[in-house]
């Protein structure tokens, strides 16, 4: 074998390695990140994680559906004087929480669904868990 044919041989098996090395960090990476939600809602995604025994996929869904939230948030607030709260942006800012909780409902099974209702579905409060 040449010098030429081992130096090619140990790139390409250099190379072969770092892929190797990428591909077993990246998903035990990403697991860890699906185990940890982070955010203003952390605490809220954190308790339905666990009190819900969620899926990684179901919190993935819950934290993507908690910023589609804040967005809706967001501009509602900048279309309306935070202080004055109109009737409109109250109505706004409802369907938007509404919008959220069947978002969270879909992704729940069934049984997690149901106790979801429960704990978050008070009388005359708007919906939220325990202690958010």
């Amino acid at each position: 074998m040449t010098r030429l044919q081992r130096t090619v041989l140990t790139v390409a098996a250099a190379a072969f390695g770092a892929g190797i090395g990428t591909g077993l960090a990246v998903p035990v990476a990403r697991a860890a990140m699906d185990q940890s939600p982070s955010g203003i809602h952390a605490d809220f995604i954190e308790r339905l994680r666990t009190g819900f025994n969620l899926t990684p996929q179901q919190v993935a869904d819950v934290e993507l559906f908690h910023r589609m939230f804040d967005d809706e948030r967001m501009r509602v607030a900048r279309d309306f004087d935070l202080e004055q709260w109109p009737p409109q942006a109250r109505t706004r800012f409802r369907e938007a929480h509404q919008r959220l909780q069947k978002r969270i409902e879909f992704v729940l099974d069934e049984t997690q669904r149901e106790l979801y209702r429960r704990q978050t579905r008070p009388q005359s409060a708007p919906p939220t868990l325990q202690n958010r």
